[in-house]
């Protein structure tokens, strides 16, 4: 059994126009949401072996709080994860190293909302900044990832825990 726990960067601050999109960093929103939700993800798991996360600023500053509270084994950042495409973080996927069981992965939409609809028939509009989703996937090799063996058994947003 493989997991893995997607979750798209907090809410991030537009105040400076003249940073790049890749620059933005969180908001005071961003930070607060980025502190719940990485409490969350606490009380249902003590352990990633791999955090994958896309070199935005934003996104780093998110996987920050994260990782401050689970133990995490190995961390990459992987520009190609920058807006992905759910067909790319599916190919992410399905190239790790099948020793990995437990993965944490911080992106942005819209790639994160098309993954989630690409594998679960309750179709979502919007992966809210900060929400969390679940994959559940039977197999022991991440090659064999596919929509048979790949379940979504949480979805949540920090608008449930204010």
């Amino acid at each position: 059994m493989k997991e893995v726990y997607l979750v798209r960067h907090a809410k991030s601050s537009w105040d400076n126009p003249r940073l790049s999109d890749l620059q933005r960093p969180l908001n005071q929103r961003g930070y607060k949401d980025a502190a719940i939700m990485a409490g969350v993800l606490r009380d249902r798991v003590s352990r990633i072996d791999k955090v994958l996360l896309s070199p935005s600023k934003r996104t780093v500053e998110t996987a920050e709080y994260f990782m401050q509270l689970i133990e995490c084994a190995q961390k990459e950042i992987q520009d190609y994860l920058y807006h992905a495409s759910e067909h790319q973080l599916i190919e992410t996927l399905s190239t790790l190293e099948d020793t990995v069981n437990r993965v944490l992965l911080i992106a942005h939409n819209p790639g994160l909302t098309y993954l989630h609809n690409y594998f679960c028939v309750k179709t979502i509009s919007n992966l809210p900044t900060c929400g969390i989703f679940r994959l559940r996937i039977d197999v022991d090799n991440w090659a064999d990832l596919d929509q048979t063996n790949t379940v979504i058994d949480l979805l949540i947003s920090p608008k449930m825990y204010k």
